[in-house]
């Protein structure tokens, strides 16, 4: 349910969706720093570099983690512009991965150090030259997501500017206790377990003739947009991205994130009125499909709309014979973790969030 994160890489070498910035590599410039040179990793240093980006980890995941990255970086799926390292002394004394996305945002993974280096001195300058190269591509919003173990490993990005916003709740469903009953979904009969998951939930919202779902095509492309930003209002899903990036860039990165499938993106409407809006994404080689977004417009909270566009969804989804559905929110918001619960979704594992506004960096030099 959380906003458009822009982007799904996480910080183990998998790749789940292709919210990549395309076309050619963008320009990258060799910045010496006293004692330092600054610049993209040349495929050579691939793997001295990835050996050193997954030091903490046990051997057996870290040769692992490295080759897998190191496909990602061969095919293109990682942009090697992205990987970059500074060097002091002839060799390798510091790396991270900056993946710009689509939709003016981008994503780091935990920055290493040589063991015998200052992190202040290698690290730091490393990561605000990354930054400025960012800024030159016109990016508006960085993120990292890491586990609250690896709080420590992204220590430096704090120190150059990030903050740590809140944390993260990734659940899934394994479709297995959903049927279709129409309009809504409902959940299956099961030999042994009466309970009803949709007990103690208005389930009114969505229910009648004057309740309708609409695909996102171009007749209905800005009622959409207008219902999207609408149901941010009073949200608890991480307001502080609120205004950061325009509903165009907002868009493009859900647009980007695992396949874009319009008949999947969905404006839902109450007596003729948007009152919804759901974003589901298939995520190539998962057999799975991500609930991207679910949000009401503020004056339709409280109606069981919220909990019937989420049982559409995952009866859709079960009908594509996918795996399972995953979805991920804010920790703060406490709402969606409960009708989540409810519905019967799994809690998966509980991340860290860190973001750095570029605006925030232009009024800092401006």
């Amino acid at each position: 349910m959380i906003k458009e994160w822009g982007g799904s890489l996480d910080a183990g070498g998998e790749a789940a969706g292709s919210a990549l910035m395309g076309g050619s590599e963008p320009t990258t410039l060799v910045i010496v720093v006293p004692l330092l040179m600054i610049a993209p990793a040349a495929p050579a240093d691939w793997p001295a570099a990835l050996d050193l980006l997954f030091q903490h980890l046990p051997p057996d995941v870290r040769r692992q983690r490295c080759v897998s990255t190191q496909t990602l970086l061969e095919t293109g799926e990682l942009l090697p512009a992205g990987l970059r390292i500074a060097r002091h002394d002839g060799r390798i004394a510091a790396v991270l991965i900056c993946l710009p996305l689509k939709g003016n945002s981008a994503l780091f993974w935990p920055p290493q150090v040589a063991p015998d280096c200052d992190p202040v001195a290698v690290l730091d300058p490393l990561i605000r030259h990354t930054l400025d190269w960012l800024q030159s591509l016109d990016t508006k919003l960085a993120q990292a997501f890491v586990a609250t173990v690896e709080l420590p490993l992204v220590a430096p990005l704090l120190r150059c500017g990030f903050r740590h916003i809140t944390q993260l709740d990734y659940f899934h469903h394994d479709l297995s206790s959903i049927r279709g009953t129409g309009f809504l979904a409902r959940p299956a009969d099961s030999p042994g377990n009466s309970h009803d998951i949709t007990e103690g939930l208005r389930m009114d919202g969505l229910g009648s003739p004057s309740h309708e779902i609409e695909c996102y095509q171009p007749a209905n492309q800005q009622l959409f947009h207008d219902t999207l930003l609408r149901s941010y209002e009073g949200g608890l899903d991480c307001p502080e991205l609120n205004g950061r990036r325009s509903i165009e860039e907002i868009v493009e990165g859900h647009q980007h994130q695992g396949a874009f499938r319009p008949e999947w993106w969905w404006l839902a409407r109450a007596q003729g009125q948007p009152v919804g809006v759901v974003i589901l994404s298939e995520v190539p080689g998962w057999q799975g499909w991500e609930l991207s977004y679910v949000g009401v417009v503020p004056e339709a909270r409280r109606q069981g709309i919220g909990a019937a566009l989420t049982l559409r969804a995952l009866d859709a989804v079960r009908q594509t014979r996918a795996h399972q559905l995953s979805v991920a929110v804010d920790a703060r918001n406490q709402p969606a973790r409960q009708l989540y619960e409810k519905l019967g979704f799994v809690h998966d594992e509980r991340r860290e969030v860190l973001l750095f506004f570029f605006a925030d960096l232009a009024e800092d030099t401006g």
